[in-house]
């Protein structure tokens, strides 16, 4: 089970400049992705019965978005475009 919180994402960003660890990461930012994919599929399948969700739509797409340029920034072996990624993602997260 992956709890995605500001822990788990500032490990994530640590082991980015591991090569070793290229796979564990786009693995770990792909099941995050997931996740958040579903999350977003569920608060607009909510929103027409709950007004309050819009705002969750918005922060779910948000977060999908990101972590779609993140596993991209991973798979084009830009390391450092990931990181910065995840540290706006993480200053989301507080």
């Amino acid at each position: 089970m992956l709890i995605i919180n500001r822990e788990t994402v500032q490990e994530l960003q640590e082991l980015l400049g591991k090569s070793q660890e290229r796979e564990f990461c786009l693995e770990r930012l792909r099941k995050m992705l997931e996740i958040k994919e579903i999350l977003l599929w569920r608060a607009e399948a909510a929103l027409s019965s709950c007004s309050m969700t819009g705002s969750l739509v918005s922060q779910f797409d948000w977060e999908v978005r990101l972590l779609e340029k993140a596993i991209r920034a991973v798979e084009d072996g830009e390391d450092k475009e990931a990181s910065q990624l995840l540290s706006d993602y993480i200053s989301q997260l507080s």
